[in-house]
């Protein structure tokens, strides 16, 4: 039953701000247009119109899947044959963070 200034410590990073934008190494990206699609391989793919104007990174899963990053976020995985996002579960979140 402390208050917060009695149990606060500041951080030990430095806030360096709102990047321009996020890159993605060893994935292809997509910058998130503003009605919330990406394209990939002439099919468009809605993700989410919170993320227009940044990129996500597309790494391929399976047969026509893909897996869509925010960061170090599993969005969920893209199925190009049906052009919809299936939402990540925090299980395989956890498991695609772990692999790579």
């Amino acid at each position: 039953m402390k208050c917060p200034h009695e149990v606060y410590t500041p951080s030990n990073r430095r806030y360096e701000g709102t990047p321009e934008d996020l890159h993605y190494e060893g994935m292809d990206q997509r910058r998130v247009m503003k009605m919330g699609l990406i394209s990939y391989e002439n099919k468009k793919v809605f993700v989410s119109t919170a993320l227009a104007g940044w990129s996500v990174g597309l790494e391929p899963c399976g047969d026509e899947r893909l897996n869509v990053w925010f960061g170090r976020l599993l969005l969920g995985e893209a199925d190009l044959r049906t052009a919809t996002l299936a939402r990540a579960t925090s299980a395989a979140a956890t498991a695609a963070l772990e692999a790579s």
